[in-house]
């Protein structure tokens, strides 16, 4: 196989500009700037509004403000500070998004934060899942590790982990009227999971070992191996223990 050769020129765009896509060591945007085409490349940074028309690999994709890929993203590191739109599927060892983020087709990760909102059309798998705000994942939410602070509304068509913690943030919910968010609240078809907890939530189906049923569920039928505990402020029509 022949070797690659080392890349040692950056791309560079400064105030509004934009440039061919290909294989670059570092890509910086600050303003308005637009990349046509695939781009690889060890670092990718942008301040403002940036536009990726191709797929985009790099070890960290850093975005402040907002920008888009149209294809899928692979790296190390993905952070979002402001709005990030990718239609592709996306592929990090690292997610952090402060602010808001649209994902066309899956997410893969071993740690996602979300501090704001993110929607995903197909499923997420990761190791560690946080989610301080609000989500909506088309497909299954699947991680070692759930641990979601409602704060806006949260769906997930299915949810699948080993510990699955959802909690009822009072100090942020008070704030929830400044993002128009008029209930807050987890909705899913089926969660399962070894250890679960969950606060207003609303499920067709809970299937666990050890199960906690926090104030504010409306829960069809709950399946356990181990214990169950029910709020009295919730309501479960069926308990099933296996």
């Amino acid at each position: 196989m022949e070797a690659q050769p080392i890349v040692t020129n950056d791309l560079s765009i400064s105030g509004s500009g934009s440039a061919d896509g290909g294989r670059y060591r570092n890509a910086r945007i600050n303003g308005n700037g637009r990349i046509d085409g695939d781009l690889e490349c060890r670092s990718y940074k942008s301040a403002g509004h940036s536009h990726v028309y191709g797929s985009l690999a790099a070890r960290e994709v850093i975005i402040r403000g907002s920008g888009s890929v149209s294809g899928n993203i692979r790296s190390e590191l993905l952070s979002v500070s402001g709005n990030g739109e990718f239609r592709g599927d996306v592929a990090a060892r690292q997610v952090k998004v402060n602010g808001s983020a649209g994902i066309g087709g899956s997410l893969t990760a071993d740690t996602a934060v979300i501090r704001g909102s993110v929607q995903i059309n197909g499923d997420c798998e990761a190791e560690k899942f946080e989610a301080y705000g609000g989500f909506d994942v088309g497909g299954l939410l699947n991680a070692g590790t759930i641990d979601i602070r409602l704060f806006g509304p949260c769906r997930a068509r299915e949810i699948g982990g080993e510990s699955i913690q959802v909690n009822k943030n009072g100090f942020l919910n008070s704030l929830a009227s400044l993002f128009g968010s008029k209930r807050t609240s987890l909705e899913a078809g089926t969660i399962e999971g070894d250890v679960i907890y969950l606060e207003y939530t609303s499920a067709s189906v809970v299937r666990g070992r050890d199960v906690k049923i926090g104030p504010g569920c409306e829960i069809g039928r709950v399946e356990y191996t181990n214990t169950l505990y029910v709020d009295n402020q919730s309501t479960v029509a069926e308990r099933q223990q296996l």
